[in-house]
């Protein structure tokens, strides 16, 4: 099992104002698109190792598809989870299922990206929480 660390997330509530604040303190922040759910937006801090700080917020509507991140912003700014990077999903959730973990199902997830062009990825969830999530 090679798990490694993918991203953490700093929810906030103006997604502009965080970008701002952090490009002044120093950071390059690159606009990262909308969730495929419509619900959440990001922006992205990329660090030279490739993980990243997602600065998540509300785009102001409701979840559409399976993979919706609002629940990240449900208690407000500050730091609300991480993600695990996985080289091969469907090995690992075997492996972390084997030790007792109760991993669901990947679900397909995107973002359309400020360019129109959308990205796609697999995430597999714990029941009940956003944090960790594969």
């Amino acid at each position: 099992m090679a798990l490694t660390l993918d991203h953490v997330i700093l929810a906030v509530d103006d997604l502009d104002a965080a970008s701002a604040t952090m490009r002044a303190e120093g950071f390059s922040v690159m606009p990262g698109g909308v969730h495929g759910s419509g619900a959440t937006q990001n922006s992205l801090i990329i660090f030279e190792d490739g993980t990243y700080i997602e600065l998540l917020a509300s785009a102001g509507t409701t979840a559409g598809d399976a993979v919706g991140y609002a629940p990240l912003l449900a208690r407000g700014e500050g730091w609300s989870g991480f993600a695990l990077h996985s080289d091969n999903l469907k090995k690992d959730m075997q492996a972390l299922r084997g030790r007792g973990v109760p991993v669901a199902e990947p679900t397909q997830g995107s973002r359309a990206l400020p360019t129109g062009e959308t990205i796609r990825w697999q995430a597999a969830m714990i029941p009940e929480t956003y944090s960790p999530f594969y």
